[in-house]
């Protein structure tokens, strides 16, 4: 057995050397009957090498510029800064490096990373000044400063950009600078960049430019300048919201010259007219720190949609206790201010008192609708 291995061994061996080796030329033979068989060669195995993949090419700085670009705008801020960053590290190109840094600001800006986003804007304005985003760079950087509460250097910042790029955005660019001088408490500043503002071409109306410079006035002491402003603004616009502050800012500024009684009844006309406005919420405080009578429904209903739902419920019993022939319309919004507060079934109760009394109320189809959704909704019919 042990032979036979051996022999095994030394043909298996020999078969491989033989795959390996050049054939000679061998021409074909008929065997005579007196002469031994002729072996006869099969086609020599070739070697077959499997091809490697072939390496993709290093992406180009402005390919990972584009990557990048794409990818902060589908909100993938990882993958944006680093090409971003791998782009000013392999480039020595100065605007493939400062459209890098400019896109490096961004990144730590929209992600929250207001240090890092200095350093990027920085490094861009301090580099590469000339660059086309350099001025771009100075208004981030306002922005930067003023998610950070640094309003001096804000103001500073926004001042640049409008020296570096006039005539493009030039209404908002002052109105955000005189943001950032109120903020700061330079009052003069701000009212001129704010007057530059109203100058300049907006979109839009300018009632909320005007409620700000009139709010500097008041800054300042111009109490009669803020009034006027105030009053101009609420002649002009049709938006209650704006009315309610209007009405709330210029209780304030009479408050502050003494005329008390004036002031509560600016805080009052809005309580009874624009109840929707968070403004008006902070009226009626005013004026229930300082005693004024106020008409509980309207009370309620400036507490409900302040959200301050226990206060509006409180407000809304006193006014039904307080008449014999209420508006009907309380129900309803007792009915959502006690859903709101999760008291479903005194809800219904409330909208089947409005349905059932009082079918020629405004709010009837609405009180049907608010108890078949708080019955689909809540109470699993």
């Amino acid at each position: 057995m042990t032979l036979l291995r051996r022999l095994l061994a030394i043909w298996l061996a020999l078969g491989l050397v033989a795959c390996g080796a050049t054939p000679p030329s061998v021409t074909a033979i008929s065997p005579s009957p007196s002469s031994p068989p002729t072996a006869t060669y099969g086609p020599t195995p070739t070697l077959t090498i499997t091809p490697s993949a072939t390496p993709s090419p290093t992406p180009t700085p402005i390919a990972r510029i584009t990557t990048a670009e794409r990818a902060l705008f589908n909100g993938d801020y990882d993958q944006a800064r680093a090409e971003y960053r791998a782009a000013l590290n392999d480039s020595t190109d100065a605007s493939l490096r400062a459209a890098a840094l400019w896109g490096l600001g961004r990144v730590e800006f929209l992600d929250g990373n207001h240090l890092a986003a200095l350093e990027a804007l920085r490094q861009l304005i301090s580099d590469y000044p000339d660059s086309h985003f350099a001025a771009y760079a100075h208004f981030l950087l306002g922005e930067t400063y003023m998610a950070m509460k640094r309003y001096r250097e804000a103001a500073d910042a926004y001042a640049a950009y409008q020296r570096l790029r006039p005539g493009l955005i030039d209404g908002y660019a002052h109105e955000r600078h005189g943001d950032a001088a109120f903020a700061a408490g330079d009052y003069d500043e701000a009212l001129k960049a704010y007057r530059d503002a109203l100058q300049s071409p907006r979109l839009g109306d300018d009632a909320q430019l005007k409620i700000k410079i009139a709010q500097t006035h008041a800054a300042i002491g111009d109490y009669a300048n803020a009034l006027t402003l105030y009053d101009e603004v609420a002649a002009s616009t049709t938006n209650d919201f704006v009315k309610a502050r209007v009405d709330y800012l210029a209780g304030q500024a009479l408050l502050k010259l003494g005329q008390s009684e004036e002031a509560y009844q600016r805080y009052l006309h809005a309580v009874e007219n624009y109840p929707l406005a968070y403004d008006t919420y902070l009226a009626l405080i005013e004026l229930v720190d300082a005693d004024v009578p106020v008409d509980e429904f309207q009370r309620g209903l400036v507490d409900y949609f302040a959200g301050q739902y226990d206060v509006a419920l409180a407000a809304f019993d006193r006014y039904l206790a307080s008449t014999d022939e209420p508006d009907a319309t309380v129900y309803y919004y007792r009915g959502l201010t006690l859903r709101a507060l999760q008291r479903y079934d005194e809800a219904i109760a409330s909208w089947d008192t409005l349905i059932t009394t009082y079918p020629n109320n405004r709010y009837w189809s609405e009180a049907w609708a608010e108890k078949a959704y708080t019955q689909w909704a809540y109470q699993e019919y």
